[in-house]
């Protein structure tokens, strides 16, 4: 029976078990419940406060000299005290701030329990201050308090609750309270906290302690110090307890025959571990087990050691599970049923930080089917909650040690980050999946990601995998043909490829998928973006004539042509199209406000309006509130500087951008940032800003594009940041999985050139670009002349290199 046995089951998190009483409600779903250990004199269990039961009678006590009244003051701190314990008054506070509240409830209720904590231990070391007070804590606020401290176990961030829980049962133990004493279960307790925190001696020693004064500690607390001690390897002192328990008179449990085992197999005691299960198998699944395999003692530990990491699993210890886990690996031994099992417990009771871990163990142990197992079910589990940030790290974890994830997950995890628009991953999964499955790669999955690249405005990389899915549109289902080709008209009428456009319409004429109007309607776009307004024109009287009417984006697309074709007179024509509109039952919506809010300026009432009415609007999109945002940041930043431009963007409060909505969000998106890095990238003494526009960038889970990372490496060469801009420029192959190039390093050269830095400038060409295979077109050789003319044999900074 385990030390962690003991802790009264739990719905969720089921950890070490420990003994003291808590009200359920005060704990999280991973924080353990204490419950009084039963021992054998019947120790009478006091029940414990909860929200609907008076604070606690507190015993007064006779002062040890003359003192003065207590203070107010000092009373009301006893009194939050409380409060805080039994009913959790910082967490009211806190449910109600607005700055939590878009997060999950379990991340709000993790928020609200540790800022519990933390008030808890503040006013717990005030009180110390105060012995008025602290002397009148009783032995019920001392068991609330540490069991208030108890945190999971099996998350490593989690030390510092069991470590200040440790420190409140050490007060106890050197009588810092009047009214409460040092009992065997607060000593079973401190030694469960000292293994928890590896204090192996500390245990020990409290061990040997407890055993003196009460000479009865439960076999429990034995197992608990005796696992610490086999985690550690310390086999002489598992055989010191062995021989004390065996003294007692009590037999070694379950949990002792697993630890003694444990520590013999990490010592390379296999033959010893075999021999010692043989003599002590508590339970009938290990007699059998024993019986069954009484010739083969590899199969014996085997075997016995997938008991012991279910027993590990219903007993909430899955880290020990994972070293189980690791030991079976390195011996070679079976462990996919123990992956299985513990990676399942771990996702779906959410401790994906265990699930995490066991991935990294996989990895270390190069257990490639473990490994590809963990990441599916890691890379599955985060997409269902559509976390393609932690997904696409899990991805990354794998390249990184050259371990390939299953297809099917891999193209899963594309089709989801190009659905979400993550287009920097989005490319760097799809080169990724080309290189491992070039034939294999879905058509469907093609197509998501074109759409992804197009929406992203990354209208090169969509050149490139147009040409793939236009080859295989012929061969798709008549649906997913129409969203390919609804995706090239677009690319058409961004890009203005004419060409592009006339192959996409035969292909619709020819697959007869009756998208006549959405071509033409792209290719109005298109001939704007070649500034050919006449072919703009006659295309909407097609639209008119070959269609049921245009559409309001025909209607859009007509406001941009008069205002192309003149406009000093487009402002009336507006109002004509637009009454026009109404007549023909055509509502103009935001895309026509967006539309129209380009063509007035600043200055004008209309554009006020237009503001107005996108900024209240009810079916506004969070979209709208971005487009919005990044035309008043533009606007903004032609009579502020960006140190101003920063600031309110840091400071979050889009008040500051329109009157009216003050403590409002900024809703932000990645051209935001770019619009910001542009202008800060400009003058070398905004580095810094830079610097945080990209980690606040990062931080808000974007990943920066190319022409981002090469702005940053361009202001730290000239900055005279050579370092810093290396390690950009390995930060930029990492996330976005290009690897620099010519114009890369042109404008790392660049940069220092201006700094008046040639030296160095001709180690990046002779040095970098050529470790990296890197080859030197005409205009990089031409600096390179240019800068060995002026590093002349005659020139001081030559010499001095």
């Amino acid at each position: 029976m385990s030390f962690q046995s003991i802790i009264s089951p739990r719905e969720g998190w089921k950890s070490q078990r420990l003994f003291a009483q808590v009200c359920h409600s005060c704990l999280s779903r991973r924080t353990p419940v204490l419950t009084h250990h039963i021992r054998r004199n019947n120790t009478t269990v006091v029940p414990a406060p909860s929200s609907n039961i008076p604070k606690p009678i507190v015993k007064t006590h006779k002062p040890l000299h003359n003192t003065t009244p207590v203070a107010p003051n000092n009373q009301k701190l006893l009194e939050s005290f409380r409060n805080e314990l039994y009913h959790e008054t910082s967490t009211s506070v806190k449910n109600s701030d607005p700055s939590i509240s878009k997060y999950s409830p379990l991340v709000r209720k993790t928020i609200n329990r540790r800022d519990s904590r933390r008030q808890l231990l503040k006013i717990y070391q005030l009180l110390k201050r105060t012995p008025q007070q602290f002397f009148q804590l009783t032995q019920t606020d001392i068991d609330h308090l540490v069991a208030r401290f108890i945190s999971n176990p099996d998350d490593p961030s989690t030390n510092g609750p069991t470590f200040e829980a440790f420190h409140i049962l050490q007060d106890l133990k050197r009588k810092k309270f009047k009214n409460a004493q040092f009992r065997l279960e607060d000593a079973e307790k401190m030694i469960y906290f000292a293994t928890e925190l590896n204090y192996t001696q500390k245990a020990e020693d409290l061990l040997i302690e407890a055993t003196k004064k009460w000479k009865k500690v439960g076999m429990v607390t034995y197992e608990a110090v005796m696992r610490v001690l086999s985690k550690n390897k310390q086999q002489a002192r598992i055989d010191f307890w062995l021989d004390h328990i065996q003294k007692l008179g009590l037999s070694p449990s379950r949990d002792v025959v697993n630890s003694v085992i444990m520590c013999m197999i990490a010592t390379d005691q296999l033959d010893a571990a075999a021999h010692y299960l043989k003599r002590n198998h508590p339970g009938q699944d290990l007699a059998q087990l024993v019986t069954r395999c009484v010739v083969d003692d590899r199969q014996l530990l085997d075997e016995a050691l997938n008991v012991f990491a279910m027993d590990c699993m219903e007993q909430w210890r899955l880290n020990d599970m994972r070293l189980i886990y690791v030991r079976k690996r390195y011996f070679g031994m079976s462990t996919i049923s123990v992956v299985k099992n513990l990676l399942n417990k771990s996702i779906h009771t959410g401790q994906l930080h265990t699930a995490e871990q066991l991935l990294s163990d996989t990895l270390y142990m190069q257990d490639t089917t473990g490994a590809q197992l963990c990441s599916k079910k890691l890379i599955e589990w985060y997409l269902s909650q559509k976390d393609i940030t932690h997904a696409t790290n899990v991805w990354e974890r794998m390249e990184m040690r050259n371990f390939v994830v299953p297809l099917q997950t891999m193209q899963a995890l594309l089709t989801q980050a190009a659905k979400l628009r993550y287009h920097v991953d989005t490319m760097r999964l799809y080169k990724r999946c080309k290189d491992l499955y070039p034939e294999f790669i879905q058509a469907e999955t093609r197509v998501h990601v074109l759409r992804c690249l197009i929406r992203s405005k990354q209208y090169d990389a969509a050149q490139i995998i147009s040409l793939e899915v236009e080859k295989m549109i012929p061969e798709l289902k008549p649906n997913l043909a129409k969203t390919a080709l609804r995706a090239l008209f677009s690319l058409s009428a961004q890009t203005g490829q004419v060409d592009l456009f006339e192959r996409a319409f035969q292909l619709n004429k020819q697959l007869d998928l009756s998208l006549t109007h959405v071509g033409l309607s792209s290719l109005i776009a298109c001939y704007l973006i070649k500034g050919d307004v006449q072919s703009a024109k006659s295309t909407f009287k097609t639209v008119a004539s070959h269609t049921n009417g245009p559409d309001v984006v025909d209607f859009n697309l007509l406001m941009r042509t008069t205002v192309m074709e003149d406009k000093s007179a487009a402002y009336d024509k507006i109002l004509d199209i637009l009454t026009h509109m109404k007549l023909v039952n055509i509502t103009p919506d935001l895309s026509t406000m967006r539309t129209m809010l380009n063509f007035y300026d600043s200055t004008s009432t209309m554009r006020k309006s237009l503001y107005s009415k996108l900024l209240n609007s009810p079916s506004a999109s969070r979209a709208d509130q971005v487009f919005l945002n990044n035309i008043a940041i533009t606007n903004l930043l032609s009579k502020k500087n960006i140190q101003f431009m920063s600031g309110l963007l840091f400071r979050n409060n889009r008040g500051e951008l329109f009157p009216g909505q003050e403590n409002q969000p900024i809703e932000v998106n990645g051209l935001t940032f770019k619009i910001l890095l542009d202008a800060a990238t400009v003058d070398t003494k905004n580095s810094s800003i830079a610097e945080k526009l990209f980690k606040s960038m990062r931080s808000r889970g974007m990943k920066p594009e190319k022409e981002v990372y090469e702005k940053l490496i361009s202001i730290m060469a000239r900055k005279g940041r050579l370092q810093k801009a290396r390690r950009y420029i390995s930060k930029m192959e990492e996330d976005t999985g290009y690897k620099a190039d010519v114009e890369t390093y042109t404008k790392l050269v660049d940069g220092l050139l201006k700094l008046g830095k040639p030296h160095l400038a001709k180690e990046i060409i002779k040095q970098d670009m050529v470790l990296n295979n890197i080859p030197l077109n005409p205009t990089v050789l031409r600096k390179l002349r240019l800068i060995e003319s002026k590093l002349s044999p005659n020139n001081n900074e030559i010499n001095s290199i």
